[in-house]
């Protein structure tokens, strides 16, 4: 506790002295979020750029701050302001998640899968995928989700993952599928 302190004392100081430098500010920002002190991050973010480390840590503050349509808000601004459309589509999604508004989760999902260029079946499980599975699941659509998962699983570690994501889910009848994937039993 005493080394985080002395740890985000300095990173303050390095963001007053260093006004234009982001990476201080972006580490101070994603430790006050971590930490719980959601206030303090929006009082320090005051002013930023729109950048999506930034941006990301306003929307997680605002959330933790039970102010899910102020941070829907900043995921519209980003959308618009970047020149990256998926910068506001992955604010979106970690709203929507949030609310627990998961048909809307999967439609962001599907669309920053598009944009990153995943493929439906190609063996190579990504972070949008195991996030679609995860909607999936929590929709209750458990039959695509083992479908889409199964195709993205190229080896033991992608099935253990898509097992955690499982039981997180509460699913464990999904999780022991994928867990045997895991094990090498289909």
């Amino acid at each position: 506790a005493e080394g985080d302190a002395e740890g985000e004392t300095l990173l303050r100081t390095a963001a007053e002295r260093l006004p234009g430098r982001r990476a201080s500010r972006v580490f101070l920002a994603e430790a006050l979020v971590a930490r719980g002190r959601f206030a303090e991050t929006l009082t320090l973010l005051e002013g930023a750029p729109p950048m999506l480390s930034l941006q990301m840590a306003r929307v997680q503050a605002l959330l933790g701050l039970d102010r899910a349509q102020e941070a829907l808000a900043v995921a519209d601004d980003q959308e618009v302001k970047s020149s990256h459309r998926a910068e506001g589509l992955e604010l979106k999604y970690i709203v929507a998640k949030h609310v627990g508004e998961w048909g809307p989760a999967l439609d962001f999902v599907e669309k920053l899968c598009q944009s990153g260029g995943e493929a439906e079946d190609d063996g190579q499980l990504g972070h949008w995928e195991i996030e679609k599975v995860r909607c999936l699941l929590a929709l209750g659509n458990v039959e695509r989700a083992l479908s889409f998962g199964g195709k993205q699983i190229g080896n033991a570690r992608d099935a253990a993952v898509l097992a955690s994501v499982a039981h997180e889910a509460k699913r464990s009848d999904v999780a022991q599928q994928f867990a045997a994937l895991a094990a090498g039993r289909p």
